[in-house]
């Protein structure tokens, strides 16, 4: 045998084999199709401002349904539990000062009302600089979004309503230590009733903090210890650690049976971690693409319908796997 002919029986029979290969990857059967593993996500927030107390979890962390993730506390609450402790506080001194000795703390609350709003203006004057500064970099470029997101900005918010809070607090303290220059004693009874109430106040502020709602992972973090939140705004995203959904595509040109109610075997395509068996929750009512990374040839757009599936929490699928369906005959 020449060294030519050997060649040609060598590649004719690596022709043949990759000729069988593709023949193979492309006669799969058409009772299979493709889908992917999906995990529940959460976004969660408030519908209250909030300052963040203290976070007591990381990324990528697994958590127990009701386990403490994040101590807040809401802004209305903490306002209006701070002049309780004023009214009650007012009361103890209301019994024990003098008109003279009230009329010096009326002074001294002033002065260190002054003191403070003080302090904080410098600091908001510093940071109002700093995010004008920023704005001068950006030029026309600019946009509210960027100015926004700038770490000034925040800073001047929570500045602003440490302002308004000091404000509020000093204003109402004043106001009634010079009240009690002309208003009868309070009894022990309203003082009783302030603090039961006080009691309540603080009950309801723990009802803010933050727990799993089921068992999890936590996603991304996206606030900070002693950070003043906005209502709604997103603090952290959540998900389940196991996907209980796959989404399959079954391609319009194959005439697949399959209704809701009917059961499949679901099984990762690249790796060895055994099937499971699910159950059809939906099907789609339109035509969609396909998308790329469940087409046989990558490169050639096809169509299909959407199936959903439900399937076992106890399951070693990855979000995001690429899964292998089958219906059970």
């Amino acid at each position: 045998m020449t060294k030519n002919s050997l060649f040609y029986i060598v590649t004719t029979v690596v022709i043949i084999s990759l000729l069988w290969i593709f023949v193979q990857r492309l006669s799969m059967n058409h009772n299979e199709f493709f889908g992917f593993a999906e995990n529940k996500q959460t976004e969660i927030n408030l519908d209250k401002d909030i300052v963040v107390k203290k976070i007591l979890v990381h990324k990528g962390e697994k958590v127990k349904q009701g386990q403490l993730i994040m101590q807040v506390a809401n802004m209305d609450l903490l306002q209006e539990i701070s002049q309780l402790n004023l009214s009650i506080e007012g009361i103890k001194i209301k019994s024990d000062l003098t008109q003279t000795e009230i009329q010096g703390e009326v002074l001294d609350l002033i002065r260190q009302k002054e003191l403070k709003l003080s302090e904080l203006n410098t600091k908001m004057a510093t940071s109002v600089s700093e995010l004008d500064f920023y704005k001068e970099l950006l030029g026309a470029d600019s946009s509210s979004q960027e100015i926004e997101n700038h770490p000034a900005s925040k800073y001047i918010q929570q500045l602003q309503s440490e302002a308004e809070s000091i404000e509020k607090q000093y204003s109402m303290l004043i106001a009634h230590y010079q009240g009690l220059l002309v208003q009868p004693k309070e009894t022990s009874m309203q003082k009783n009733l302030l603090e039961d109430k006080r009691k309540s106040l603080n009950q309801q502020m723990a009802m803010f903090d933050v727990v799993a709602p089921y068992d999890g992972v936590i996603g991304n973090l996206n606030v900070r210890q002693d950070e003043f939140v906005k209502a709604f705004t997103s603090m952290m995203s959540f998900y389940e650690s196991t996907p209980p959904f796959v989404t399959g595509y079954i391609q319009e040109k194959f005439d697949v049976k399959l209704a809701i109610g009917d059961s499949v075997t679901i099984k990762s395509l690249y790796r060895p971690v055994g099937y499971v068996k699910g159950v059809i929750s939906a099907k789609g009512y339109r035509v969609i693409e396909i998308p790329e990374k469940f087409r046989k040839i990558p490169d050639v757009k096809i169509y299909g319908v959407e199936v959903f599936i439900t399937i076992p929490r106890a399951n070693l699928f990855l979000q995001n796997e690429v899964l292998k369906i089958s219906p059970i005959q």
